[in-house]
């Protein structure tokens, strides 16, 4: 049989337009989609076939080589850096995957497919790189000179789009396969607009079809598919929108939503998914590869590559994804007070992450809510906007599934008030902590006090999940002290990262809940939220501290408030008052108030 595999690329609305509807057929969606490639709005952007072997193996390639330096050797005398190790980078299309023919007893054709394709939309991106040799010495005499060499090393970063899964084909008739954005959807460039890239692949019989198998379980046959959107929404708009939401109503919502992205008023984040089978993992990544160095920044000798774009994985009852929410911003440390041009920097990956355990169910559910933390606004990239992220699930559940059991929403809001307004706090009676939150909550529509932060993530009973929008901040907590012909000069060789921005890790346990005899959820969590920015010790500090003798560097300092409980007791769709805290390395005199409460779910 020939196996064919395109990838188009189409305006990103667009696509989700054919998405959005479950009642349209692949072959309709695809009809539109070659429509918008012939108007020349959308285009062709790779495309390979090859005919399977008897065994039903596929493996082939299409693109080139490129071998790329991976390590650095620092050639102290003479101030090169030369690359001492290489790998291989293959930039193009490649599929690997293995077909199995099954067929029923009413003699209709299918072909079973384990799909692993790998996409490099373009070659590698060259980065700079500051170097700074902050002692140098006479390559004859090995004597200092008192000279700081400053230069800038190239780098490259590579493009990855890659979908590992398991499906269905019938009929040789050509069915979406995924979709995800480009691998450098988030970095500006010269593209404009936003796009999505649709994966289509397509199974012809070359003669008669002979199956290997009869099917002996239905699940082989059942090949649904979950995308996944991300939508912005200012922050106001989203907590009034939530407190008139029905959960079945999520579908309306989205679309909804996605009128609003049109008109302007909110924005896409991320529109990806995949065909999933039961019992496999689906693996869907589109990024670029953001090479930086990380054995003595300054001049490089190894180098560590992070994934910026969106990666998701699924399986029948876990949902995991990663999202940059914009370009890496940059941290910089001065060198040398001598020479202002000696500089180091490092990334600062700003990354949104959704975990859930759940048997996704066919149907549209919204599965978290989140609010931009206020110490990642700014840059002209984020703002005062909470990114509500929807599961779209298409096609049949699967065969002998369990049916539906109640799920929840774990919702949390921290608010901020006065500190005058300590005392009306204290612990009350249920229903008065449902009364006085509803005032609250006027307070923030009205605009009276601020939302500090929103969170919900849906969940079934007995698991757990994570919710968070970091900025990871480098920090130096070891030196090369200075020399003594150049006190004034000393560099970072050890980092660490800390998470900045808001965290939370949610369980729940339904297990011996009883409507009659003890109506209580167990919950345990913790939620983290940063409450300014780290400040790393500037050169000034850092060369006092090396001066005396101590050499204990604190790195920067991490202002966050915490909300965490082991073991509580709570009853669904009932308010719970976390408590107060004041909040560090405010300027104001103010306290952040948290609630949280359990939604239970109707299926």
């Amino acid at each position: 049989m020939d196996i064919r595999q395109r990838v188009i690329r189409a305006p990103e609305m667009e696509v989700i337009r054919l998405l959005i509807d479950p009642q349209k057929t692949d072959a309709e969606r695809l009809a539109t989609l070659q429509k918008v490639v012939s108007e020349g709005r959308a285009s062709v952007v790779s495309d390979i076939s090859i005919a399977a072997d008897e065994a039903g193996r596929v493996n082939v390639k299409n693109g080139e080589w490129a071998w790329m330096p991976s390590e650095l050797d620092q050639e102290m005398d003479r101030l090169y850096m030369v690359p001492t190790s290489f790998q291989e980078r293959f930039i193009g299309t490649s599929l690997e995957g293995r077909t199995q023919v099954w067929t029923e007893p009413t003699k209709t054709w299918k072909i079973s497919a384990d799909w692993n394709a790998h996409y490099s939309p373009r070659g590698p991106e060259t980065v700079i790189w500051p170097t700074s040799w902050l002692n140098t010495y006479d390559h004859e005499t090995h004597k200092p000179t008192g000279k700081v060499i400053h230069g800038w090393l190239d780098w490259r970063d590579t493009f990855e789009q890659r979908v590992i899964t398991s499906l269905l084909l019938e009929n040789g008739e050509p069915k979406i396969l995924a979709i995800m954005p480009p691998g450098d959807q988030i970095w500006p460039g010269d593209r404009k607009g936003r796009w999505l890239d649709v994966f289509i692949v397509e199974a012809r019989p070359l003669g008669q079809l002979q199956a290997t198998t009869t099917v002996e379980k239905k699940e082989r046959l059942v090949s649904p598919r979950a995308w996944l959107y991300g939508i912005a929404l200012s922050s106001q708009e989203t907590l009034a929108l939530l407190q008139a939401r029905q959960p079945k109503e999520d579908a309306a919502l989205l679309q909804t939503l996605l009128a609003r992205v049109e008109e302007g008023a909110a924005r896409m984040i991320l529109c990806a998914g995949s065909i999933q089978a039961h019992g496999q993992r689906q693996d869907v990544l589109s990024a670029r590869w953001h090479e930086y160095p990380t054995e003595m920044p300054s001049i490089p000798s190894a180098w560590e590559s992070r994934a910026v774009g969106t990666h998701l994985e699924m399986d029948d009852h876990a949902l995991s994804l990663t999202q940059a929410v914009a370009v890496p911003a940059r941290s910089e440390w001065k060198l040398a007070g001598d020479v202002p041009e000696a500089i180091m920097w490092q990334p600062r990956f700003r990354d949104f992450q959704l975990q859930t355990l759940d048997r996704l169910s066919p149907g549209t559910r919204l599965l978290s809510v989140l609010q931009v933390p206020n110490i990642m606004r700014g840059d002209g990239l984020l703002k005062d906007e909470t990114l509500l992220v929807f599961c779209q699930r298409e096609g049949s559940a699967w065969p002998e599934a369990p049916a539906p059991q109640a799920g929840y929403e774990a919702n949390l809001l921290v608010v901020e008030i006065p500190a005058s307004e300590e005392a009306q706090w204290q612990p009350v009676a249920d229903a008065q902590e449902t009364k006085r939150f509803q005032t609250l909550m006027e307070r923030v529509q009205s605009g009276q006090v601020p939302l500090v932060a929103q969170a919900m993530l849906h969940l079934p009973g007995r698991t757990v999940g994570k919710l968070a929008m970091t900025e990871d901040y480098p920090t130096a907590t070891e030196f090369d002290p200075p020399e003594p012909e150049s006190p004034t000069r000393m560099r970072p060789t050890a980092l660490e990262t800390l998470p900045v921005g808001s965290r939370w890790e949610v369980g729940l346990d339904d297990e011996n809940i009883s409507a009659v005899q003890d109506p209580h959820l167990r919950l345990t969590h913790t939620f983290s939220h940063s409450t300014a920015r780290p400040v790393e010790p500037g050169l000034k500090e850092t060369l006092a501290i090396a001066a005396s003798s101590k050499e204990d560097y604190p790195g920067a300092k991490h202002l966050l408030e915490t909300w965490g409980e082991e073991g509580l007791k709570i009853i669904p769709d009932r308010v719970h008052c976390l408590g107060l805290r004041q909040p560090p390395g405010m300027d104001r005199d103010v306290r952040h108030i948290a609630f949280i409460q359990i939604r239970k779910l109707i299926p």
